[in-house]
Formats: structure tokens, C-alpha cells, sequence
């Protein structure tokens, strides 16, 4: 008997996308939803975490599971991130890239 697999395009179409606040910036997000709506973030700021699924943590919201995501990231590495800017709807912002620890400077 053989276990019927799921094609890339049905799991590629269950991956949802959004931005998230963190640090005062804007990032890229994408995430899945399990049936009891229950999220866990795949990738960050162009940044994925190779993460087990059997031993992988679901939260709540979806900015629960970034904010995890993001304490996990390193302070050297370069994050995709969208700067607010007034009058502009988040999504037509452009990104730009800036080193994690340099978030922190800039929101202190």
C-alpha cells in the first residue's frame, strides 16, 4: 500500500503570506495555518529557519510565531524589511535591507 503524496502546488497554495511589525519595521511573512488555527512562521524577512516538523512549535497568531522567529535570527544577518512611510499603504513601500542588530539600534 502506498501513502498518496501531496503535489507542490496544493502544498505551495496552503502557504499564506502577510507582513508583520516587529522592531518598528515591516517584513515579509509566510506562514501555514494547521486545522485548529494554530500558525507557524516558514520564513521571515527572506530568512527561513530549517526547523523539524515533528518537533516544530505552533502558536497562536501570527505575530507571536514571528516574533519567535525573529528572536531565533542572528544579530549579523541582513533582513528584508519595509520602512513605514506617511501617506503609504505598507505594501507599496519598498524593501530595503538592514542588519538585525541595527533594527535594535533604531528603535531605541
Amino acid at each position: 500500500m502506498s501513502s498518496s503524496k501531496q503535489s507542490t502546488a496544493a502544498a505551495t497554495a496552503k502557504i499564506n503570506a502577510t507582513n508583520v511589525e516587529i522592531a518598528g519595521v515591516w517584513m515579509p511573512c509566510e506562514y501555514i495555518q494547521n486545522r485548529s488555527g494554530c500558525v507557524r512562521v516558514i520564513m521571515l524577512a527572506d530568512i527561513e529557519l530549517d526547523e523539524p516538523a515533528n518537533g516544530a512549535i505552533w502558536d497562536k497568531s501570527v505575530e507571536a510565531a514571528a516574533t519567535r522567529f525573529f528572536d531565533r535570527v542572528g544579530l549579523c544577518r541582513k533582513l528584508a524589511v519595509r520602512l513605514p512611510i506617511p501617506g503609504r499603504a505598507i505594501e507599496q513601500c519598498p524593501f530595503q535591507q538592514f542588519l538585525k542588530r541595527d533594527l535594535y539600534s533604531r528603535a531605541a
